[in-house]
């Protein structure tokens, strides 16, 4: 807020105001002056009666002056308390910014963290994932779920029609083992006997050989690339 009439000029306009009150006191003790050298002539001359003469030996400051004075400091009174007023008012400003910048970082900060657990949550969460994969209409896919040899999987339809689909790796597994005329299970289906060559899906498969006699052999196979097993059965005493 911008103060029009400053200090320096609210005692300018004292001092000019005061300058002229005193300027028509003199112009007024003048005039008092000349009455009186008047009245004495007339008196002297008999056409009129004695005039008093006007005092003219004070030197108190004229009443008039005095009030304006007085209100000239009284306005700069006010003015100094609008000041103060003002510098107040600008220091709780300055506090309300200070507040409202930490409150804005504060407020910043705190987006930034919940984002980042809202993402390690959902990273970390299989069933969030489903979720939104259904609610965009996308198929979801089970965590360690594989596709079984022979196994048709069914045609999409309705939207998931509308997407492309996902071309599955197939990698061949080699079954050998230490013995002939043996059968080789994967995934609980016969697939013959060895040394077995099979193509398959990328995927974790329960792969057994089995023969009269011997003690059968089971291993867990996760088939990420071309994979070669080495079977060795005991045979029963």
């Amino acid at each position: 807020m911008k103060i029009e009439t400053p200090s320096e000029e609210i005692y300018d306009v004292v001092f000019n105001k005061r300058s002229n009150l005193w300027e028509n006191y003199d112009d007024s003790r003048e005039r008092v002056t000349e009455l009186n050298r008047l009245s004495k002539n007339v008196a002297l001359s008999g056409h009129a009666d004695s005039i008093s003469s006007l005092s003219t030996e004070t030197n108190n400051i004229p009443s008039e002056l005095t009030q304006t004075v007085v209100e000239l400091q009284n306005e700069l009174n006010n003015i100094t308390n609008a000041q103060r007023q003002i510098r107040q008012i600008q220091s709780k400003i300055e506090s309300i910014k200070k507040t409202a910048k930490t409150i804005i970082i504060t407020l910043v900060i705190v987006g930034i963290i919940g984002a980042m657990i809202l993402f390690h949550v959902v990273k970390n969460n299989p069933s969030i994932n489903t979720w939104f994969e259904k609610q965009n209409g996308s198929p979801s896919v089970e965590v360690g779920e594989s596709v079984k040899p022979g196994e048709i999987v069914p045609k999409p339809t309705g939207i998931e029609e509308q997407s492309k689909p996902v071309e599955q790796a197939i990698f061949t597994l080699t079954v050998r083992s230490n013995v002939r005329d043996d059968t080789v299970f994967i995934n609980g289906k016969n697939y013959g006997s060895t040394r077995l060559n099979v193509k398959l899906p990328a995927g974790v498969y329960t792969v057994r050989v089995e023969k009269v006699g011997y003690t059968p052999e089971e291993k867990q196979i996760d088939l990420q690339s071309a994979l070669t097993e080495r079977f060795t059965l005991q045979r029963i005493r």
